[in-house]
Order: structure tokens, then sequence, then C-alpha cells
């Protein structure tokens, strides 16, 4: 017993999610997109919010450095932080299409 504390704990390599949840994953990104779009809704974050988000990313304990992935939707992650219709698995940051754009130009 004594042996199997001393025993060092390696982190279990992080995987990507499977391809059938990565496709639901897409299907439902596309589906946002496209809702957004019938609805006068932005699709597009501004570059200002992908900065930020891609910079969020880079912290997090799911980011993929190597595929600029996230290990828990399996996205790629300049697609994902481009549009506004997208928010992250963790919470951590939120979809901003919500002010239909017309309603921008209004003073």
């Amino acid at each position: 017993m004594e042996q199997l504390k001393k025993l060092p704990i390696t982190p279990t390599p992080q995987k990507f999610p499977s391809l059938i949840k990565e496709a639901k994953n897409l299907a439902g990104c596309v589906g946002r997109a496209a809702k957004a779009l019938v609805t006068h809704k932005k699709v597009l974050a501004p570059t200002e919010i992908r900065a930020e988000r891609i910079a969020i990313c880079e912290k997090c304990e799911y980011f993929a450095k190597d595929a600029v992935r996230c290990y828990k939707c399996g996205c790629k992650l300049f697609a994902k932080v481009a549009l506004a219709t997208e928010a992250c698995p963790e919470g951590k940051w939120l979809k901003t299409n919500e002010v239909p754009e017309w309603q921008e130009l209004l003073p």
C-alpha cells in the first residue's frame, strides 16, 4: 500500500470530442448563424471582441495550442470566436448578437 502512494500521478491527456459530437456542435453553430441572419441579428463579432475571446481561450485549460482548438467542444477557435452567435462551452465568454444590427443605427 505504501508503494501505491509514492507512484507519480500523470495527467490524462486531453482528447477532442468524438466526430459525431463535433458534427452536432457544427450543425448547431450553422443553425444559430442562419437564425441570426433571418432575424436581422449580428452574425459576426467585432474585431475587438474576437481578440478578447481568443485571449481568454489561450489561458483556458481546454485550449489546444498546436491545433488552436477547444478540447471541450472541438471547435476551431479562430472560426468560433468570430461568430457573434457563439459562446464558450465553459461560460468564459458569451454570445454578442442579442441586439439587432438595425437597432444599433438608431440615435
